[in-house]
């Protein structure tokens, strides 16, 4: 694997990059405020060992990359996408989003489809934050009242720093299965000790625009789309896995009963193979 700093668009995007570049590239598009971290080694490696050039980068403003004046737009990541393929002289890609970053993966699939093979979206949604589309429930009542139980945070300080995002991950996990603290624990000292300015990256992504809706769209995309969804997700519940269905033309369903938001490591043996199985051949 090798890193590297990649001028993007005006700014300085930090990649990584893993496999043969000979093979079928496979992006890798994190949740805004996520490191390229949050996809790890082993993870990448999987990948890369089945036949992948697996990429994985640092969005604007966070990680390793570059720190922009100014909030940024969904649209202004999807252009960071694109300028990276670019950059890396790369056609197309198999594109793997999570959260926020499968929103980012729609967009990119609609406005820029010759540059798409295939599409995964992980806990993601057909509509941004506080859409009013009724059949698109809100976060849990849990997860809301947790969240405001926790105060102010304080990104500055390392040690707290990683106290909140281990206490923002179990509020994420939601209860159905049991919180493994001890991993999330070592994931947010990863994030902590990689990140350059962290506290610039929750700051900017608290403000990101999500622009024009673009769930009428989504019928427009011509590629398989692969939706993975955690069943106890108190985040984006299970029912954004079903709009994102009903709205796609090409899709696959896999619901994990007591997975919650993020993507953890007992999920990998379920979702890797789903993942190579999606884009066998595509």
């Amino acid at each position: 694997m090798s890193q590297r700093w990649i001028r993007v668009n005006g700014g300085i995007l930090c990649a990584q990059t893993f496999g043969a570049p000979t093979d079928p590239a496979l992006l890798l598009i994190a949740a805004t405020a996520a490191p390229m971290a949050v996809w790890e080694d082993d993870f990448c490696r999987q990948l890369a060992s089945s036949g992948y050039h697996v990429i994985r980068f640092d969005h604007r403003d966070t990680g390793r990359s570059g720190v922009r004046r100014g909030s940024a737009t969904i649209a202004d990541l999807v252009g960071d996408a694109v300028g990276l393929l670019d950059a890396l002289g790369l056609a197309r890609a198999h594109i793997v989003g999570a959260s926020t970053g499968g929103m980012v993966a729609q967009l990119l699939a609609l406005d820029h489809p010759d540059r798409v093979s295939s599409l995964a979206l992980i806990a993601s949604s057909p509509g941004a934050p506080g859409s009013e589309d009724g059949d698109l429930p809100p976060p849990s009542q849990r997860l809301s009242a947790e969240m405001a139980a926790l105060g102010p945070p304080d990104w500055e300080d390392p040690d707290a720093a990683v106290s909140r995002l281990v206490e923002l991950a179990a509020i994420r996990a939601g209860v159905g299965r049991p919180f493994d603290r001890a991993a999330a624990r070592q994931a947010a000292e990863r994030i902590v000790a990689y990140s350059a300015d962290l506290p610039a990256a929750m700051r900017r992504y608290a403000e990101l625009d999500y622009g024009t809706p673009w769930r009428t769209r989504l019928g427009e995309v011509t590629v398989p789309v692969l939706v993975v969804h955690g069943g106890a997700d108190p985040v984006l519940p299970v029912a954004h896995a079903w709009a994102l269905a009903r709205a796609l033309p090409q899709v696959e369903v896999l619901v994990m009963p007591q997975a919650g938001h993020d993507l953890d490591r007992v999920d990998w043996p379920v979702v890797i193979p789903a993942l190579l199985r999606h884009t066998a051949g595509r």
